[in-house]
């Protein structure tokens, strides 16, 4: 009887142990991640193309952020963000020269009406000095 409650003690502090081991794992494990994380973030700004919040708060939102961003990586969300960047810089450089062509095209109108102020303050001129 002496001996089981030995060995019923001795099965209760290597429970104890156990657990203790356990949540210091994941203690750390979690403090590691929220370090991983705040580097990470530190690396984008505020409006950042992502749209990665820069401040996780408490423990919820940084699983979550975890979560996302393992969703993020597995839907290939980065190609997709680069494709729409790739195509909208395509879209600017395609407008401008459009309107760049556009200008020039217009560049002998414009010229023509330079001209004919410059020649109308030279008139004016003229018929102010002989006043």
């Amino acid at each position: 009887a002496n001996s089981e409650i030995k060995t019923e003690k001795r099965v209760k502090i290597l429970i104890d142990e156990i657990k203790s081991i356990h949540y210091e794992k994941l203690y750390n494990r979690k403090d590691e991640l929220r370090t991983t994380v705040t580097d990470f973030l530190g690396k984008f700004s505020e409006n950042n193309i992502f749209k990665f919040k820069k401040q996780i708060a408490g423990e919820t939102e940084l699983l979550a952020f975890a979560e996302m961003l393992v969703d993020f990586v597995e839907e290939r969300k980065i190609e997709c963000i680069e494709k729409e960047v790739n195509e909208r810089f395509s879209l600017i450089v395609s407008t401008i020269g459009t309107e760049t062509g556009n200008l020039l095209a217009e560049s002998g109108k414009i010229q023509s009406l330079v001209t004919k102020i410059n020649n109308d303050f030279i008139a004016k001129r003229r018929e102010n000095s002989r006043k």
